[in-house]
């Protein structure tokens, strides 16, 4: 029987390179949020492009079409932008 070096990650090298654990944990809990924003977004009845960048998403988006494009407006030109996005998909 065999095991392979990067199945013992505990050793602190991976690759050569030693492992950034407090920059894991820290992708570990965003991910977490990202989910959890996800599932409230799906549960809302939004259809996010992906699970990551989701809290983003949720916490900043004006719009559905922003949430199911996966792009935030910026603040300049909102009102006109949304409007568009209105005639073209139909109302939020």
């Amino acid at each position: 029987m065999h095991i392979a070096a990067s199945a013992t990650p505990t050793r602190g090298v991976h690759d050569g390179k030693a492992i950034d654990w407090s920059g894991s944990k820290a992708k570990e809990r965003q991910k977490e949020r990202d989910m959890a924003a996800y599932k409230r977004l799906r549960s809302e009845g939004l259809q996010p492009p992906s699970i990551d960048g989701s809290s983003r998403l949720e916490t900043h988006a004006g719009s559905s079409h922003e949430v199911t494009g996966g792009t935030i407006l910026s603040e300049k030109g909102r009102k006109r932008k949304e409007a568009a996005l209105n005639d073209v998909f139909g109302s939020a």
